[in-house]
């Protein structure tokens, strides 16, 4: 990719890398690095060596060219560095450290305690039993230590020797980062028996240091019932030295301080996650109040995107349909796409005996709405199909300006940590590239809307706008620098064909301090 190939793109709004830092061995140890630059539309081209300036110390580190971007080659050891790439005006920065030590977090024992949902466990000693018969959702037993554990440096790697049963449990390492961000570290299913050492990698997006909340198992498989147990060992954090990592590029393409100059307005709420057993919750509280918020506004609609309830039983939806029935009274219509917790505890049968069907297709001033039932977190090869369909139509009708696809699970999380999208990876790149062919060929504005991942967050992508709604209840699962408020989103269309300013959006954050005690 040469800089005049790069000028197609139009103007070059940042120069992104990634990972923001590598971690090498030691000396003759190499490691792949990308860069991307990115327009203002959210198109994104590969940047090659021949592009860019790059500073940086010989004595340390080598990069060279490679098929796939860069390769960064280390030239000493126990060392950490900084390097500078430049593209134009463009600048991106990362953070290299080469070799690690090992140092222990924990040996699990005695003095651990258990705790399960939808499941039973026990501990004897570092022996985990576990009892996933009394469920087909989703199940857990957890064992943490009396207090939160610190992990030392920045290790962007943790192990556990585990010996397995061969049962298929999915292990996971909870901890927080310094933010008091969960992080769900997860790595291979126990298939296996006998000891073994296992990786769980730490996101790039974790603020350091981190502490050790507790271990678990998982059984995501609704078919799979059974008991096992399974013998816990070493934690260990692999600690590289010390280096100031890279900040996170932020780009806020769609913000707007004002939206009056858009042709309509609707508002999206999710996640606030209430229960029938507690209908004078603080939950019920916030969602009243974000729906009296968005009744005082001039949206034409209200999205509501999942998780409005905590589970699916008959009791919470009719719960909901009261709070909304009452909210909205006066303001303006709803339409309800179910989220994971809207299943919970059964299927989507119940939802749709209360709120109709679980996608639909409307219309609503030259912009036609797809929703999408991503309940089980994946949408699965016949919505699929059937969505291509849907965006084929928009795409030959004259009347239709813009698809806005709704679904509750977005196809990345924008938190970085991969614990909040789609599960299947091919799944979500489907997904978009089916969005972004729609864009570029019809040449209409695409914005794909979710929520799940429990922080506002959008992007520009290959001309498709995304948005994600943060908690509108529920505690959020970042700090508000992250986009970790409660609220609802407000966003504005306009009749601009294919321009990327169609849409703009902003964040409205009621007052809820009265209940939440924020």
């Amino acid at each position: 990719m040469s800089v005049a190939n790069l000028a197609s793109l139009g103007p070059i709004e940042r120069l992104e890398a990634a990972p923001r830092r590598l971690l090498l061995a030691g000396p003759g140890d190499s490691a792949g690095l990308r860069l991307v630059a990115w327009s203002a539309a959210g198109f994104r081209a590969p940047v090659g060596r021949d592009d860019i300036a790059i500073d940086l110390d010989p004595s340390v580190l080598s990069i060279d060219a490679h098929p796939a971007g860069l390769r960064v080659t280390a030239r000493a050891d126990d060392v950490s560095t900084t390097v500078a790439i430049r593209l134009g005006e463009s600048r991106a920065e990362v953070a290299v450290a080469v070799g690690s030590r090992p140092e222990v977090v924990a040996e699990p024992a005695r003095n651990w305690r258990v705790d399960a949902a939808r499941a039973a466990g026990g501990l004897d000693g570092p022996r985990l039993d576990y009892d996933f018969t009394r469920s087909s959702d989703n199940r857990a037993v957890y064992a943490a230590p009396p207090r939160r554990l610190p992990i030392p440096g920045q290790p962007r790697r943790l192990s556990m020797w585990i010996d397995g049963d061969g049962r298929g449990a999915w292990p996971t390492l909870h901890c927080l980062d310094a933010d008091g961000t969960d992080l769900a570290l997860r790595s291979e299913h126990l298939e296996w028996e006998g000891w073994r050492e296992i990786d769980f990698v730490v996101p790039d997006t974790a603020a350091y240091p981190l502490r050790l909340r507790r271990f678990y198992l998982a059984e995501t498989r609704p078919a799979e019932r059974y008991r096992g147990a399974v013998t816990l060992g070493t934690i260990t954090a692999h600690v590289p030295p010390e280096v100031d990592i890279p900040p996170e590029p932020v780009s806020r393409p769609l913000e707007r301080e004002r939206l009056d100059d858009f042709d309509w307005r609707f508002a999206v709420l999710s996640d606030t996650q209430f229960v029938a057993a507690e209908p004078e919750d603080r939950l019920v509280d916030a969602a009243r109040i974000m729906l009296r918020d968005i009744s005082s506004r001039d949206c034409e609609f209200v999205l509501i995107n999942g998780d409005f309830v905590d589970d699916g039983g008959a009791a919470s939806l009719e719960l909901a349909h009261g709070v909304l029935e009452t909210e909205l009274a006066d303001g303006p219509p709803w339409i309800y796409v179910p989220g994971n917790h809207e299943i919970a505890g059964g299927d989507i049968a119940a939802f749709r005996a209360r709120f109709g069907p679980a996608r639909v297709v409307r219309d609503h001033r030259r912009t036609r709405l797809i929703t999408l039932d991503t309940s089980s977190l994946s949408i699965g090869a016949d919505q699929l199909s059937w969505l291509s369909a849907q965006l084929d139509a928009a795409a030959a009708a004259d009347h239709i300006d813009a698809a806005l696809v709704a679904t509750h699970v977005p196809p990345h999380d924008p938190t970085g940590h991969g614990a909040s999208q789609l599960c299947d990876p091919a799944e979500a790149r489907a997904l978009e590239r089916m969005l972004a062919a729609f864009a570029r060929d019809a040449a209409k504005g695409c914005c794909l809307v979710a929520g799940h991942a429990g922080v506002f967050a959008h992007w520009l992508r290959d001309g498709v706008a995304y948005v994600v709604n943060g908690n509108s209840g529920k505690t959020p699962a970042a700090p508000e620098r992250r986009g970790g408020v409660l609220g609802w989103t407000e966003i504005g269309v306009r009749a601009h064909r294919g321009r990327p300013d169609w849409l703009g959006l902003r964040v409205r954050r009621p007052d809820v301090t009265q209940i939440t005690g924020s």
